[in-house]
């Protein structure tokens, strides 16, 4: 089999496992999985933390040495819930894999496996780690964070090809925040509307005017032609418990993307502004991620951008 014909069978296999977040079993069985590929192979170090099923697979038996990797090839399993038909049912069309988790990011899983694969057979000397992770989608707080700062994982290199598109070059990543935001109201009967406070209601009021400002100050990502904006999504809502009943309390999620530390602190200021003109209205930061850049005069990043550049000349920022 050509390498491509490999990506592709891998690719399809791990697309049937639902890896969305409380699909314990198919969390395991997938880990189970990634492990068979490598039987030939007995003499590499493999380790599966459990409590959150990340893995990792090394040809280096040092690993408690921190500084002992040349190459770390990373990405996550884990994909965000498949609510249409069939979605862990994956179908080849035409030239491309369609299943829930393709892109993001079982096909550069898939590669990267491979790429693994392909180098153990080769029998190079570097000193290697696949590291795969289950909790991306959910801030990654146990996932890459937990890896790199409570078990010292580190090399000189990381692949993580979570982004970008048929070898552009990823130079920026956005900073995000993750808000949830809470109203409290007063419960009544829906025939009693005016005994009540409706806390969707407030909520909802709440997160329009926000969003105005937020525009205003911003610019609005949708209608602009330069996406290197901020952007603001409300994810998740909840509230009520009935129809006939005036819900006491509300809840959302909002996804906040920024480009800078500045904008993040605007950011910040305007929702804390808003929320002192509304006394029903609560707030938590529940996951704060700085933006990242690449630093262009990193000896590996040099050879890395010769070597896309030999496969297409552009630069992407997402």
């Amino acid at each position: 089999m050509s390498i491509k014909q490999d990506v592709k069978k891998i690719l399809l296999n791990l697309l049937r496992f639902d890896t969305s977040i409380g699909h314990v079993k198919n969390q395991e069985d997938i880990l189970k999985y990634i492990i068979s590929l490598f039987k030939k192979y007995p003499e590499l170090e493999i380790k599966i933390f459990k409590e959150h099923h990340n893995l990792i697979i090394s040809n280096n038996p040092k690993l408690k040495d921190e500084r002992a990797l040349n190459i770390i090839l990373t990405g996550h399993l884990d994909v965000v819930p498949g609510t249409y038909k069939n979605a862990f049912a994956p179908y080849i069309k035409g030239n491309k894999v369609y299943g829930r988790g393709t892109s993001d990011m079982k096909g550069p899983v898939a590669a990267l496996i491979v790429a693994f694969l392909t180098l153990l057979s080769k029998n190079i000397n570097k000193k290697i780690i696949l590291m795969l992770t289950m909790d991306e989608e959910t801030g990654g707080e146990h996932g890459v964070k937990e890896l790199l700062f409570k078990h010292n994982i580190n090399g000189d290199i990381v692949f993580l090809p979570d982004g970008g598109d048929n070898w552009h070059i990823i130079t920026h990543e956005k900073g995000v925040l993750r808000i949830e935001l809470k109203a409290k109201g007063v419960s009544a009967h829906g025939a009693y509307l005016w005994s009540g406070k409706n806390a969707i209601e407030i909520l909802m009021n709440f997160y329009g005017d926000f969003k105005k400002q937020f525009v205003n100050i911003f610019g609005n990502i949708n209608e602009s032609e330069d996406k290197w904006l901020p952007s603001l999504n409300i994810g998740v809502i909840k509230g009520g418990l009935a129809p006939n009943q005036v819900p006491d309390l509300a809840t959302a999620l909002l996804d906040i993307r920024y480009t800078n530390l500045n904008e993040r602190e605007g950011i910040l200021n305007l929702i804390q502004q808003a929320k002192a003109k509304n006394p029903s209205i609560f707030y938590e930061v529940y996951e704060d991620t700085l933006p990242t850049k690449i630093d262009f005069k990193n000896k590996y990043i040099k050879q890395w951008v010769s070597t896309i550049q030999k496969k297409r000349k552009n630069t992407n920022k997402t």
